[in-house]
């Protein structure tokens, strides 16, 4: 057996100092996660800053979207009818059904493009705190189309079936406005009466129809006696559609009147019916209602303007004067002193009866 070898102190070799290693590794370690750290806080930061940027734009956008849809379905045209071509109006606060803050309010401005059409222009701004500093502003535009009935005025008189005429009786057929009406230069002359088959008319006092005038007086028109003359009312319309818009639906005889309610048209009283003599800057001036009788109508007395639908017979007597289109379904009668209108009657007479305006009626028509 070998004897074991004893290796002496100096023979062990020397371990190199590595002094700071351990440090230089946490410091590098620190850094690494701090930056890792910073760039997730950056990356979330700017989710989150996202994130509220789009929930701002989606709340601007959804507020102009409910600014141009409330004008739209609540139109005003007080505020719209007279503006000329290239003039706005602006609503600078539009209130919406479920926003109770009014900073929140949109903007909308009305432009008239012409006469059928406008341009509808709704912003709104949102704030963190609903305060000035908008953290989003979005803007939407719609064009909107004014469709109305394309009624088929043949004359100041329409009719088909048995029509008596006379006394001091007038029937106007050469266009002319309305005093202190704003219109265009009156037009070309329609018939004083269009009727399918003027044998039909009968005269009282009214000799070779000298209370009559147009051109002609008296016109044999064809078309008089179609059902869509009196029913149908351009593509968009007809007889129970316009009576579905009826702003009006009267169940009793009455002497319409305008009626202003804390310096505003009052459109709840059934009885306004507009204020047809626009004397002045009266607030009725441009309320056009669309009146509708589901029977028979009985006028004494009274103003208004708009569009007259009876589904029935309508009698005027008194000094009752409407200005705008006047169709009835039924007969006319007019008695006494007997009514005025201004625009154009249209008496379908379905089942035929006589028409008859007696008395001091008056028919001008009037494209106004």
């Amino acid at each position: 057996m070998s004897e074991p070898t004893t290796l002496a102190v100096n023979d062990i070799p020397r371990m190199r100092a590595r002094r700071g290693f351990a440090m230089a590794l946490a410091l590098g370690a620190i850094v690494v996660i701090g930056m890792l750290i910073g760039g997730a806080f950056f990356v979330s930061s700017q989710q989150a800053r996202n994130g509220r940027g789009s929930m701002w734009q989606e709340l601007a956008f959804r507020h102009a979207e409910g600014g141009l849809a409330q004008t739209i379905t609540t139109w005003d045209p007080d505020s719209t009818s007279g503006l000329t071509a290239g003039q706005s109006w602006i609503q600078s606060a539009v209130p919406l059904p479920d926003v109770a803050n009014p900073k929140l309010y949109p903007r909308v401005t009305v432009t008239r493009l012409n006469n059928d059409l406008f341009q509808v222009m709704s912003e709104a701004s949102i704030g963190s705190s609903g305060g000035a500093r908008a953290e989003a502003t979005r803007r939407v535009s719609q064009i909107v189309r004014m469709v109305g009935p394309a009624i088929n005025i043949r004359g100041a008189l329409t009719v088909r079936g048995q029509t008596k005429i006379g006394g001091s009786s007038l029937i106007n057929g050469n266009d002319q406005n309305p005093s202190n009406w704003t219109c265009d230069a009156p037009g070309a002359a329609l018939p004083g009466i269009a009727i399918p088959d003027p044998s039909l008319i009968s005269t009282s006092g009214c000799n070779n129809y000298s209370c009559v005038t147009g051109n002609p007086r008296v016109q044999t028109d064809s078309v008089a006696a179609a059902d869509s003359t009196y029913f149908k009312f351009g593509e968009d319309f007809d007889w129970d559609g316009l009576v579905a818009m009826a702003d009006i639906v009267m169940t009793f005889n009455a002497a319409p009147a305008p009626v202003v309610t804390n310096g505003k048209c009052d459109s709840s009283v059934m009885t306004n019916w507009g204020d047809p003599n626009h004397l002045g800057a009266g607030p009725c001036i441009g309320y056009y209602p669309i009146i509708y009788y589901p029977g028979n109508a009985q006028l004494t007395g009274g103003t208004g303007q708009g569009i007259l639908l009876v589904e029935g017979d309508l009698s005027v007597a008194g000094l009752f004067k409407f200005y705008g289109p006047v169709i009835v379904r039924g007969r006319l009668k007019t008695e006494g002193t007997g009514g005025h209108f201004n625009g154009a009657v249209m008496a379908a007479n379905v089942e035929l009866e006589e028409n008859t305006l007696l008395g001091n009626a008056v028919v001008n028509y009037s494209a106004c």
